[in-house]
């Protein structure tokens, strides 16, 4: 089977555009996702404490992203038999051309637009949010520096508060292609198991944790290989989706004693196996993304037109909504409120004209730099010589570097 599975793309559409609704709320509603002891946000405190969260909850939605990412990626290096070497360098194109390209576009929005967040967040008085892009645009050494590595080794960026999953992304897409390409299949499954168990339960760094959700991904894939008959698939499916939503609702301001997740968390907290919230959110996308794949009917859903064009425009609008929600959104918020318009309409507002840039915004990236990737990708590859050609280009090189060491010697 070697199609392409739209339902996955619309599932990402969807997760992408449920972490540009989070960054928008966290900066312009904070209540709903910190929560609040301020009467007149009594509302919104509600429902930050709510499985309600899941509609906005951006850690949620980055976590479908990691099982996704594993299940896809090891899919498409099974079915291949190109080399370790080639895998990397294709791989690390695909995340830092684009990467570098969404900051050199919150580069040029926070020269434009320096201190719109900043003026937001004493309005609103939204700490966080008025703390990013404290020192303006830089040079552009600093951009191509962040765009090119900075970011996939510190795991974050001055530019885009987003990119800290590309660490997570490129570590986890490096750890398959050791897997796919220099060990034996029968492995595989075992060490997989063997990684979920550890990042999950014997790691204290929330990114390395992250990790094994792409791993999760990764045992998808080698599940779907067996080609089982799940009975009841379509119930099973139904309730797997519902699971994952339920756990997903994870609020950020911690679990109530009256919240339907209470006693979730008051089972983790007893085993003592690791964090308890990554182990959540794991088991959620980890259920969400099963569930899909057992229930045709959710498949039909997001297969449609509307949820493969968000499918296309996933990975631009994750890179491109936070430097957005930074400058123009928040610009648009300070100028409605500079004329005395109430705060609700104008975050109202803002929020309108947010969405309909990043959508824009994300199609002309889609068209001029993603698609634009992926063609040098596929140039590269055919392009790439044999292993045969490598292993004797290294046996010349070797044999140049002694012959200089000889002479040198001599």
């Amino acid at each position: 089977m070697s199609e392409r599975l739209h339902y996955f793309d619309g599932l990402r559409g969807v997760a992408a555009l449920v972490v540009v609704v989070g960054h928008f709320l966290s900066a312009f509603i904070p209540a709903m996702v910190f929560g609040s002891q301020e009467p007149e946000m009594a509302l919104a405190n509600q429902i930050a404490g709510t499985p309600l969260y899941v509609l906005y909850s951006g850690t949620f939605a980055v976590f479908i992203f990691f099982v996704m990412s594993g299940f896809v990626f090891a899919r498409a290096l099974d079915r291949s038999d190109r080399g370790i070497l080639e895998n990397l360098i294709r791989r690390y194109l695909r995340f830092a051309l684009p990467v570098l390209a969404s900051i050199l576009v919150a580069w040029v929005l926070i020269g434009l637009l320096p201190d719109a967040n900043q003026r937001v967040g004493e309005i609103l008085d939204v700490e966080w949010f008025a703390r990013q892009y404290a020192y303006g645009a830089h040079d552009i050494e600093r951009v191509l520096r962040e765009g090119l590595y900075r970011n996939f080794v510190a795991g974050g960026s001055y530019y885009n508060l987003a990119l800290w999953t590309m660490r997570v992304e490129l570590l986890g897409s490096i750890a398959l292609i050791i897997l796919y390409c220099a060990l034996q299949p029968k492995y595989r499954m075992l060490l997989l198991f063997f990684s979920i168990v550890y990042l999950l339960g014997f790691t204290d760094r929330g990114w390395w944790q992250n990790l094994a959700a792409i791993a999760v991904g990764a045992v998808f894939w080698e599940g779907s290989k067996l080609n089982w008959k799940v009975p009841y698939a379509h119930f099973l499916g139904a309730v797997f989706v519902l699971a994952g939503l339920y756990l997903g609702g994870l609020p950020r301001v911690g679990v109530r004693p009256d919240s339907p997740l209470r006693p979730v968390m008051d089972v983790l907290r007893e085993l003592e196996f690791g964090n308890a919230y990554f182990l959540i959110m794991t088991a959620a996308a980890s259920c969400l993304v099963l569930g899909i794949a057992l229930w045709p009917r959710a498949q039909k859903l997001l297969s449609g037109p509307i949820g493969r064009k968000l499918g296309d425009l996933s990975f631009p609008v994750y890179l491109l909504h936070f430097p957005i929600v930074g400058t123009v959104g928040a610009w648009v918020f300070v100028t409605l409120n500079g004329f005395g318009v109430s705060t609700p309409i104008a975050i109202t507002v803002s929020f309108a004209c947010y969405l309909l840039l990043v959508l824009g915004l994300s199609e002309l990236f889609h068209r001029y730099v993603e698609i634009p990737t992926l063609s040098l990708i596929r140039l590269l590859s055919r392009h790439w010589p044999s292993d045969v050609q490598i292993a004797a280009l290294f046996r010349s090189l070797g044999d140049r570097f002694r012959n200089v060491f000889i002479v040198l010697v001599k």
